[in-house]
């Protein structure tokens, strides 16, 4: 299922004792690789993970690798990070052609 509105992602429940993110009924752990569409549709491997205010209130964040040229024979993919915008559309990675 797709989420289509952030603001639901941040329905939480409590499991095992903490509060937990949610994406289709399932528990969103923090190293959760998901997929964000882009606004041409396309879908972008991310990784979602969790950040701290100091006045303790959790922020979602997504991180992706961003593909830089780099000279031959050297691998580089520096990674970014963003908050979750608002409206994004995320999903559970595609598997078995589903």
């Amino acid at each position: 299922m797709i989420l289509a509105d952030v603001a639901n992602l941040l329905v939480v429940d409590v499991e095992g004792g903490s509060r937990r993110h949610f994406l289709d009924g399932i528990a969103v752990h923090c190293g959760d690789g998901l997929e964000l569409r882009l606004a041409d549709g396309s879908w972008m491997s991310v990784r979602y993970e969790l950040d701290w205010y100091k006045n303790g209130e959790r922020k979602p964040l997504l991180y992706f690798a961003v593909k830089v040229a780099a000279p031959p024979n050297e691998y580089w993919e520096p990674e970014a990070c963003i908050e979750i915008p608002a409206h994004a559309t995320l999903r559970w990675p595609r598997r078995d052609g589903r």
